[in-house]
């Protein structure tokens, strides 16, 4: 999701990260309204120490990354983001800027004036369940 300074993004993070109550509505993590389940299944990346030192737990995770330009010398971004993926994690991504973000995302939303629109066309990449 990119959007200019003030829109929003990372309240909406905050938001999804159980961190923040939002003013209307109701969110759930995994299926439940806890956010207990959000502080165990949600992980919030604000520096890139912690995008680097992030733990790998057994289940699937919500990943949070309130993007800044100082990520921009993450050359792995991309590779993080499959890699979250292929395990089953669901990974959201802010920026300012989409040009931080186009090639690591395969859908890119905008907020503006408290309403998410498509960007750019989306080539989804839905994790499967695998069969044991």
């Amino acid at each position: 999701m990119v959007g200019p300074a003030g829109c929003g993004k990372s309240t909406l993070l905050l938001c999804a990260a159980g961190l923040l109550k939002t003013e209307d509505g109701v969110i759930e993590w995994f299926g439940e309204r806890s956010t207990a389940v959000a502080a165990s299944r949600v992980r919030y990346y604000y520096m890139l120490s912690d995008l680097l030192t992030g733990t790998a737990p057994n289940e699937p995770q919500l990943q949070l990354l309130d993007l800044h330009e100082s990520f921009g010398a993450v050359g792995s971004l991309s590779t993080w983001v499959g890699d979250r993926c292929d395990r089953g994690d669901a990974v959201l991504v802010v920026a300012r800027d989409e040009r931080l973000v186009h090639h690591a995302v395969d859908g890119v939303l905008t907020l503006s004036g408290g309403v998410l629109r498509l960007s750019r066309p989306v080539h989804s990449r839905v994790a499967e369940q695998r069969a044991s």
